[in-house]
C-alpha cells in the first residue's frame, strides 16, 4: 500500500485520521470515523475525485456495478 498510496497515507496519519500497522490501515476513533468519507476520498482516482457521493436511497449507482460470476 505504501508504494502506491504512501503520500495519501502519510497525510492522513499527519491529520490523525488513520494509523498504519504491519497488516492494516486503521481509521482512528473517533476523529477518523467522523471524517471517514474524507479518508476514503483520498484514494479516489483523479477522474472520480470531484464526483458527488450517491445518497443512501439512490439506487442509480447499481446500474454500473458488474454482477459477480456464479463461481464466486
Amino acid at each position: 500500500m505504501m508504494e502506491v498510496y504512501g503520500r495519501q497515507i502519510k497525510q492522513l496519519e499527519d491529520w490523525g485520521l488513520v494509523t498504519m500497522t504491519p497488516h492494516n490501515l486503521e481509521v482512528t476513533y473517533p476523529k477518523g470515523w467522523y471524517y471517514s468519507d474524507n479518508v476514503s476520498k483520498m484514494f479516489y482516482t483523479k477522474d472520480n475525485y470531484g464526483l458527488p457521493q450517491p445518497a443512501v436511497g439512490d439506487t442509480k449507482i447499481l446500474q454500473y456495478l458488474v454482477p459477480a460470476s456464479p463461481e464466486r
